[in-house]
């Protein structure tokens, strides 16, 4: 007998949409057991299990760890939440400028990991979980989730210009730009760049540049069929398509064709519902 999934994908309320750019719920059971893959993304993600904790693995941990609640930095290693074949949760997708208005301090000090909510932030995270569990819906918990993080947003300053112009530049051309170039037309040495780029974001502007490079070409992927990966490599800037096929498995756990079969992905933009 098959198990049973189901996800459901919200937006913030206006006022958060600075700061969020979605909620996410999701449930399942009776699956096999085995292993989510987080692949890397522009956003900070905060994840609070209603069931089980999360068993989380990736470069930089010593060793499986096991939190109820967590936030995980901006990174381009592939991270793994082991599962015993059922679960169910919310996520939390940050922009840079909310990790800082609702978190109270730049990604890059939370870094390429994943830290423990709870016990870093107050009180906030276990009346949040609790909140969560105990909400009799999706919407309900929509309600929760804006009115929780509508009280937490704060004045937490602002990166310096060049580094937030450097994050903008890069996010618009998908990845594709040289460094060097870019440090040298925001007037800043390219090591001074990388420095402060990394001290706001966790990672290298040649990182940041990765990762959007990968999420261009996801979105291009999604609905191609394997005879435009070519394309897609050329278009997005990979050497060639041995080169996207290579990063593709470096940062998903798979190819770029095992990734257009799979039935199940994060939803994309166009399956947003409204937070109401």
């Amino acid at each position: 007998m098959g198990g049973e999934s189901e996800q459901l994908v919200s937006i913030p309320s206006p006022v958060l949409q600075p700061f969020v750019r979605r909620y996410t719920w999701h449930r399942y059971q009776g699956v096999a057991p085995g292993v989510h893959h987080v692949v890397p993304s522009r956003h900070v993600t905060v994840m609070v299990s209603l069931g089980d904790p999360l068993r989380v693995e990736m470069p930089g941990l010593a060793a499986e760890c096991v939190f109820a609640a967590v936030v995980g930095g901006l990174h381009t290693a592939l991270a793994k939440v082991a599962h015993d074949g059922h679960g169910c949760g919310v996520g939390v997708e940050l922009t840079p400028r909310g990790v800082r208005a609702l978190l109270g301090m730049p990604a890059g000090v939370i870094g390429s990991t994943v830290v423990d909510l709870h016990g870093s932030w107050g009180r906030w995270p276990g009346e949040l979980a609790e909140r969560l569990f105990f909400a009799s819906s999706w919407r309900a918990r929509v309600q929760v989730l804006n009115c929780v993080f509508s009280g937490l947003v704060c004045e937490a300053g602002e990166p310096p210009s060049a580094v937030a112009e450097a994050w903008t530049r890069l996010m618009r051309c998908g990845g594709n730009l040289q460094i060097a170039a870019l440090a040298s037309d925001l007037g800043v040495s390219r090591r001074r760049l990388s420095e402060r780029f990394r001290a706001e974001y966790g990672l290298s502007p040649k990182q940041a540049a990765r990762v959007f490079r990968f999420e261009r070409a996801a979105a291009l992927i999604d609905g191609a069929g394997p005879g435009s990966l070519a394309r897609v490599a050329a278009d997005c800037g990979y050497f060639d398509q041995a080169h996207l096929d290579q990063e593709w498995r470096a940062l998903t756990g798979l190819t770029p064709t095992s990734w257009m079969a799979q039935e199940i992905r994060d939803p994309r933009d166009e399956g947003l519902t409204a937070a109401t």
